[in-house]
């Protein structure tokens, strides 16, 4: 009788981690999903991060030309007002 109690106990608790394993197995599927997706969007987002800078350095670049430019034609002008012409 102790034995067929017990064995009842064992796979009673068979079934119960079985259920247990299960929902965590669910759980870590789930988690991994999230990962993959997070995973996804912070390879868009560092793609998006890179044509970023690289349109800022080009911004920045124009404007260093413009202010080159601005400087060029104001020491001109500066000149030519000076008489030198």
């Amino acid at each position: 009788m102790r034995k067929q109690q017990h064995m009842d106990e064992l796979r009673a608790q068979v079934v119960q981690l079985r259920a247990e394993n299960n929902h965590i197995l669910s759980k870590f599927n789930i988690a991994s999903q999230h990962y993959l997706q997070v995973e996804e969007q912070n390879r868009v987002l560092r793609s998006q991060a890179i044509d970023l800078y690289q349109k800022l350095q080009v911004l920045i670049s124009m404007q260093q030309q413009q202010q080159q430019q601005s400087l060029g034609n104001f020491d001109n002008l500066e000149f030519q007002n000076s008489g030198f012409c």
